[in-house]
């Protein structure tokens, strides 16, 4: 059943019950930079199909915004709205050219006490959801910018290949975000993020060559996050 199949939220569920629930959704195709509107954010839950979608913060009066969450191919948004019917209050916005699919909120919470497994499924996507902006809070409140974005650059590598570990052979890695976006995710700005890159690049960490980033030594990185590598992989 595609990507509502292999999505956490759906994946446990039978065959036959996916392809019934699959009727109610529809799909559609948002630009990059296409922010979803905050009404339809209360009133539909999402699933990303394909490109990568941004939930952020942006403060009206800094204009400096955060990233708080990257959704890839099924990744589900709306959580909260699915409970309570409220909007976000943050905004929700293509990273790039996105498919999704979409079913009306009242049908999603009308699912929940007749799936059990969908009913639990959401509930551990709302925990995890809720746990990794408390870590984000922490980090935000007791890190330094240096030390949250090798934590970003080496979560980035662990979700592309935890092989990397203990296999070189894919090195360097390119990352797929540019340094704006590197700065939205960690609550800093470009400058920032341009200084401290250089600061890797000099430690050998990672390499700059025409606005890519490269990571070479995912040890040096693991470093200065002040953890030993394979917690990050336990953590992923």
């Amino acid at each position: 059943m595609g990507v509502l199949g292999a999505s956490r939220l759906f994946g446990r569920l039978d065959r036959e019950v996916l392809r019934q629930l699959r009727d109610d959704f529809h799909g559609e195709h948002i630009e990059s930079g296409q922010v979803i509107p905050r009404e339809r954010l209360s009133a539909e839950f999402f699933i990303v199909e394909g490109g990568r979608v941004e939930r952020v913060y942006s403060d009206r009066e800094s204009g400096r915004e955060l990233t708080l969450e990257t959704l890839r191919s099924g990744g589900g948004f709306s959580l909260l709205s699915v409970l309570d019917g409220e909007p976000s209050q943050n905004m929700t916005v293509a990273a790039e050219t996105s498919s999704l699919l979409a079913v009306p909120v009242s049908v999603l919470r009308r699912w929940l006490p007749m799936y059990p497994d969908l009913s639990a499924a959401f509930f551990r996507e709302l925990s995890e959801q809720l746990r990794r902006l408390e870590s984000l809070a922490g980090e935000l409140a007791c890190s330094n910018t240096l030390t949250r974005l090798a934590r970003l650059l080496v979560h980035h590598a662990v979700d592309h290949s935890s092989s990397l570990l203990e296999s070189h052979e894919h090195l360097p890695l390119e990352i797929d975000l540019t340094q704006e976006e590197l700065a939205r995710m960690i609550g800093s700005v470009r400058v920032v993020v341009n200084r401290h890159l250089q600061t890797l690049s000099r430690l050998d960490a990672v390499e700059l060559e025409r606005g890519k980033i490269r990571i070479r030594d995912f040890e040096r990185l693991s470093e200065l996050c002040e953890l030993p590598l394979r917690e990050h992989l336990r953590a992923g």
